[in-house]
Formats: C-alpha cells, structure tokens, sequence
C-alpha cells in the first residue's frame, strides 16, 4: 500500500477542477487536475497513472503549491536555451549590417558573411540557421530584391525598358 502524504490545509480552499477548465495552457491544466486528484483523496501513483505522468511529477508539483499557493503553479520563464546576442545589442546589429551592405558595390552580404560580422563584432558563434532566426528576431529579412551588379548599365536596362514595354 502507498505511503499516505500530507496534504496541505489550502489545497482544501481551491476548486481545482473548476480551475482546470479555466486554464487556457495545458501544461497547467494538467498540474490543476492533479490538485484535484489529491484533493479527492487518491494518491500522488494513482494521480500520476491517470494523468500518464511520473509520480514523483506530481510531488514536484504539490511541493510547488505548498511554495508558492495557486500562482506558483504557473509557467516559470527562463526554459531553453539562452540568447547569445542580447536583445540591446539587436539595434547595434542593425546598424552594423546596413553600414556593410552600403559598403559594398553591388550584390547583397550573405548568412556566412553575417556569421563572422557576429563572430568579429559581438565574440558569438552561431550556425547558418541561428543566424536566420537572430536576423528574424531583430526584425530583419535575410531575403532581399534582385541586387545591382556593380558594372551595370542604368542607360542600357533604361533603353531596355522603353523597348520592352512598347511591344
């Protein structure tokens, strides 16, 4: 037979269940109806089979209620991976490609290019697609219009035009 745990006297205060069909992330809801479970008396093992979860799961969510009440219970920021490039430096970036792209006389920087503009400037690595998402996160586009070719003829593609559009 199970250990019986011991549950805190506000765990009793709460309708868990009324609270699970209010929540709109299901991450949470799950942990509300595991409250609810245990406040019906059924144990952490029993708790987790139902809701196909570890029951040590469930004890690491009542020992979060038991911390921090019903909004303990909520997602806590500061999962996954860390920014290399901070947010304040996305501006400084900016900057720093638009003064390379008008640098150069013709065609457009490319993702390898930008790399080591990253590596040289700011001292972070990133792969080709990290720095498609930095990009995208500083509100960039790595997708730009047909670039100029350095030697050509604006009279020419201007003649070209007018001879185009008149057949």
């Amino acid at each position: 037979m199970p250990a019986l745990i011991e549950l805190p006297e506000r765990l009793y205060a709460h309708d868990f269940a009324e609270l699970a069909r209010g929540e709109l992330d299901g991450r949470v809801r799950v942990r509300w109806l595991a409250l609810a479970h245990l406040q019906e008396g059924r144990s952490p093992r029993e708790v987790g089979m139902m809701l196909k979860v570890h029951e040590k799961t469930v004890l690491k969510w009542l020992r979060r209620f038991r911390a921090g009440g019903v909004e303990g219970m909520a997602e806590q920021p500061g999962g996954g991976a860390k920014r290399r490039l901070k947010a304040e430096q996305e501006p400084q970036l900016k900057a720093l490609l638009a003064q390379a792209q008008a640098k150069r006389s013709g065609g457009r920087l490319r993702g390898e290019e930008i790399r080591a503009l990253l590596a040289e400037h700011f001292g972070v690595e990133y792969s080709l697609s990290g720095v498609y998402v930095v990009l995208h996160r500083a509100g960039l586009s790595w997708i730009s219009a047909r670039s100029k070719h350095p030697q050509r003829n604006p009279q020419a593609q201007e003649r070209f035009k007018k001879t185009s559009l008149s057949r």
